[in-house]
């Protein structure tokens, strides 16, 4: 993933509320809908990538693991049972993350 890729992701919902305020006060409920809806959706995938570079490269516990998108959704990935030390909540843990793949 390249850093424009996965900062554009990340930064798909700022600024949301004034784009979904200005379909609202032109009756575009469509838009309104589909800005939230794909901004929700990029960020799923953000962390979807983010929890597969921790499994895999990161922490390790599933190096040769190649799942597809459909057993990703079903939740077969092998769970590690472990947080980063000192993580208190999942958006630190993304912003960790984040951090991590800008890196790269």
């Amino acid at each position: 993933m390249s850093n424009a890729c996965a900062l554009a992701v990340a930064c798909a919902g700022h600024g949301l509320e004034e784009v979904i305020e200005g379909f609202k006060a032109a009756g575009d409920d469509y838009s309104y809908i589909m800005a939230e809806a794909l901004a929700d959706r990029l960020a799923e995938a953000l962390a979807e990538k983010l929890h597969e570079v921790v499994r895999r490269e990161l922490w390790g516990y599933a190096p040769d693991e190649q799942l597809s998108v459909d057993d990703m959704l079903k939740v077969k990935y092998q769970v590690g049972g472990v947080r980063g030390a000192g993580c208190r909540s999942g958006s630190q843990l993304a912003r960790w993350g984040l951090a991590i793949v800008l890196a790269r």
